[in-house]
């Protein structure tokens, strides 16, 4: 609405259907915002134009001192009695010639016997007006709160410029919107039925996600060797006496746990949800040799035998998630989704092998697509280590069995056994063995159940 004195006399905002009236002072310019006066704009040529105004006046002042005739400051001097008039005016006819104008500048100039020139070097004054664009245009930068570096250099390298650009984002433009902020969040609840909430705004100084991600990769690989070194202590002396000593050498952080399997005769006291893991695998074993006898007899074409194989696959790996996890949310989704996709590529691969060998039996074509429902683990151990850590944050494990990484491929058994510190900041993650006899480790899973025993990773917040 208009005012005759102060132009604004307010705002007037419809929303789903109300409408809301506001006084000036509580109207802020996010937009083009001016630094002294938050509730009018602020072109962005402006300081521009000041700083390209002073640049020309700066010059044109350079200009009119050589052209009025600049002179070094000196003195010229005589140890002379007396000095001939007419001498002196030949020597000033010759310095005029040879010495004024900037065409002049910086020329010798021979003097006979008799006389010495003193310099005094630029007058205050002088030197003022050669810096007076440099120091106009850092003034007007500095009132907009823009780092020097960063528009007023000629030299400025790229490692500068960076620098230039995160003083000014952090002490310039973090401020501004931290202050805007505190605006908006009191406004916010002026609307109708609004929730609670406050505004904030995100990302204005960028983080450095090269230098997180080298700090990251160094923290991991010290926490690597690390778990290396407790793996050690514990084969050598044993896990209680290993685990007193790697506390002592403060290499095995206070309240992270060691996962050592205790031995029952010569079974081991497995995880309940490891061993309804391995059920749902060993249950798929006859639907997988049973599609391989019905595509070899004919009863189902190798189109029909590769979308039931898809399907099925689907299922079972949705299945261990579910069991991992507790449920199927859209994470779950996303990280099904990207699970299975993996597998349909072998299986295409595979389904055109077949296609290209018609005397494999249904025992070869059995076995190896039995394989492909082993591969679900992995979608168990994905879902199980984000149940141990999915409400705080996740652990970035470096294997999950099952997913081709071991020797043995898809017919691993093993699994991580995590525990959280009590400040939830690390996990204790340990390769673990399933000790049923009737297993055979890789060489690859009891390398990673002595390098990973337990291997200690932060606790990465987020979902």
């Amino acid at each position: 609405k208009p005012d005759e004195e102060t132009f604004i006399g307010s705002y007037s905002f419809a929303m789903a259907g109300e409408r809301t009236v506001f006084t000036p002072e509580a109207i802020m310019r996010i937009t083009e915002f001016h630094p002294l006066n938050r509730y009018h704009s602020l072109s962005r040529v402006v300081p521009a134009n000041l700083a390209s105004a002073s640049d020309i006046e700066s010059q044109k002042a350079g200009f009119s001192m050589f052209k009025n005739g600049f002179r070094p400051s000196a003195v010229v001097e005589s140890d002379r009695d007396q000095v001939d008039p007419d001498e002196l005016k030949l020597m000033e006819k010759l310095w005029n010639e040879q010495q004024v104008g900037s065409e002049n500048f910086h020329k010798l100039f021979p003097i006979w016997a008799g006389f010495k020139i003193k310099e005094y070097g630029f007058s205050p004054r002088d030197s003022e007006s050669v810096d007076i664009a440099k120091l106009n245009r850092e003034r007007v930068f500095g009132v907009i709160g823009v780092h020097p570096g960063l528009v007023l250099g000629s030299d400025i390298n790229l490692a500068n410029a960076q620098v230039a650009e995160h003083a000014t984002r952090a002490w310039t433009l973090a401020p501004i919107m931290a202050r805007l902020a505190g605006e908006i969040t009191f406004i916010l609840p002026h609307w109708p039925d609004a929730p609670p909430a406050e505004a904030h705004f995100v990302n204005v100084v960028p983080a450095n996600l090269k230098l997180e991600a080298e700090t990251e990769r160094v923290k991991a690989g010290a926490a690597a060797q690390r778990s290396q070194a407790v793996a050690t202590l514990v084969i050598a002396l044993g896990p209680e006496a290993g685990v007193e000593v790697a506390q002592a050498w403060e290499i095995l952080p206070d309240g992270v746990e060691v996962s050592v399997p205790v031995v029952v005769g010569k079974a081991v006291k497995a995880d309940p949800g490891v061993v309804k893991r391995n059920a749902l695998v060993v249950a798929m074993r006859d639907l997988a040799y049973s599609l391989a006898d019905d595509l070899v007899s004919g009863r189902i074409s190798l189109s029909d035998w590769t979308r039931r194989m898809g399907k099925e696959i689907e299922k079972l790996f949705m299945a261990q998630y579910i069991l991992g996890f507790g449920e199927l949310d859209r994470k779950a989704r996303d990280q099904l989704t990207a699970m299975t996709g993996v597998q349909f590529k072998f299986l295409e691969n595979f389904r055109q092998q077949i296609a290209d060998n018609p005397d494999w039996s249904a025992e070869r074509i059995g076995a190896r697509a039995y394989q492909y429902f082993g591969a679900s683990v992995t979608a168990y151990e994905v879902g199980a280590a984000r149940k141990v850590t999915g409400s705080i944050g996740s652990v970035d494990l470096p294997e999950m069995p099952g997913d081709g990484a071991q020797d043995c491929l898809s017919k691993c058994r093993c699994y991580w056994a995590i525990k959280p510190n009590k400040d939830f900041t690390l996990a204790a993650c340990t390769w673990t063995l399933d000790m049923d006899p009737l297993v055979k480790h890789c060489d690859t899973c009891l390398l990673n159940s002595v390098k990973w025993n337990p291997l200690v990773l932060p606790i990465a917040p987020g979902f």
